[in-house]
């Protein structure tokens, strides 16, 4: 799938602005995760353009599941985990992982769990068609 180059705009924007801008970043409206008791917190919205901030604690668990109207890449804030891509997975650890965006296209398989510390990341999304109407949450399908 070919990435939207305003998403790939975006993702540099995010970059360049850097982790602790993101981390220290007051959310527009936060949101509970019903499914693992996590935090996503809206940062910014424009148009088809939107970026969550989500949280994880200790070893809870992300299932296997895909967002079909979202593409996204994700960028690792703090804490340990995993994040499965496919059939790929990934160690994460602030001490070791940069702060290099994974993009995670609306037809791939993705999940996850936290490690002892838990985590965050930041989901930079661009939504296909149409402008996000809440969070990626509800844009969810599990496998």
């Amino acid at each position: 799938m070919n990435e939207h180059p305003e998403h790939t705009s975006l993702m540099k924007w995010v970059r360049q602005r850097g982790q602790h801008y993101w981390l220290n970043r007051r959310s527009l409206k936060s949101t509970l995760n019903r499914r693992n008791g996590g935090l996503v917190e809206l940062m910014y919205q424009d148009g088809q353009a939107q970026i969550e901030r989500v949280t994880h604690g200790p070893f809870q668990v992300v299932p296997l599941h895909r967002h079909p109207h979202v593409d996204s890449y994700e960028f690792p804030l703090w804490g340990s985990g995993e994040i499965w891509i496919n059939q790929r997975k990934y160690s994460l650890d602030d001490r070791r992982t940069r702060w290099r965006p994974l993009f995670i296209s609306r037809k791939t398989w993705h999940g996850g769990c936290g490690k002892e510390r838990g985590g965050a990341f930041l989901s930079v999304q661009w939504w296909d068609g149409e402008e996000p109407d809440g969070s990626v949450l509800e844009d969810w399908i599990a496998k």
